[in-house]
């Protein structure tokens, strides 16, 4: 819905709808003004929830000597301690 518009009912929003030009098939979509004024958080904290964090590591064993990153992570056995 372009900014600033004030769209109140259904009929409203199809006339906006069919009034875009570069998507003409928005005009005849099914669609329905929502009313609910916390709308807009609601379907925010849902987002959020939705965002799966993940996070990988990984532990790089440096030999005495070793200063670049292609050489620790050449390394093929790390100082096992028994």
């Amino acid at each position: 819905m372009p900014v600033g518009s004030n769209v109140t009912t259904d009929a409203g929003l199809k006339r906006v709808l069919k009034k875009n030009t570069d998507l003409p098939w928005l005009g005849k979509a099914k669609v329905r003004l929502i009313s609910d004024e916390n709308f807009s958080q609601n379907f925010l904290d849902l987002e959020q929830k939705l965002v799966v964090h993940a996070f990988k590591m990984g532990i790089v064993y440096c030999k005495d000597g070793q200063t670049e990153e292609a050489e620790m992570l050449s390394n093929g056995k790390g100082l096992l301690r028994g």
